[in-house]
């Protein structure tokens, strides 16, 4: 085999391998990852809260998410945690609080917590919480002025890097710390 040979099957190698990795990217930043209802502090006498997060292709909205759900529980709340997909909770009426949770993706919040605040339609008025993730662009603008379009009431919102080391800490004290009006 020639050198060019050898160099052209390497290329072409690593081209596949690089197509089969932006694939699943994007698989993972576009599909609803459906899930059960996690309760935290059943017993909450504050309200109940309905957290939907989209997880994204690493743990670290997961963490941060539940690290504010359980912030919240601290606090006294009743929170129900589910992913955005079609089988979410779209009846918020026995809900206190909204909170949507999102990586960002170039700049956007994920499109499956997107699609999930459309299939809300009106919030009436319903108090919401941003929490979005980044490595540094923030989505934070965008899923507030969506909330705010769809008649909500943005109460609090939260940027957390990736590169912060106190992320999840942060996330459980601002909940910890939120009173609803």
């Amino acid at each position: 085999m020639t050198r060019k040979r050898i160099i052209a099957i390497v290329l072409l190698a690593v081209l596949i391998a690089l197509g089969a990795v932006s694939a699943y990217a994007l698989y993972k930043i576009e599909v609803d990852v459906v899930s059960g209802i996690t309760i935290l502090n059943a017993g909450g006498t504050k309200g109940t809260v309905l957290v939907v997060y989209h997880p994204g292709i690493y743990d670290f909205q997961a963490r941060i998410t539940y690290a504010f759900a359980n912030g919240l529980a601290s606090n006294g709340y009743r929170v129900e945690i589910t992913t955005a997909s079609g089988q979410a909770p779209t009846d918020l009426s026995k809900y206190s609080l909204l909170v949507l949770g999102s990586p960002t993706y170039a700049s956007n919040p994920a499109p499956p917590l997107s699609r999930y605040l459309s299939s809300l339609g009106d919030l009436k008025g319903k108090p919401t919480v941003v929490v979005c993730t980044a490595a540094g662009n923030s989505a934070v603008a965008k899923m507030k002025s969506a909330v705010e379009d769809s008649h909500g009431v943005v109460v609090d919102s939260l940027e957390l890097l990736t590169s912060d080391g106190q992320a999840e800490a942060k996330a459980a004290q601002e909940a910890n710390q939120l009173t609803l009006p």
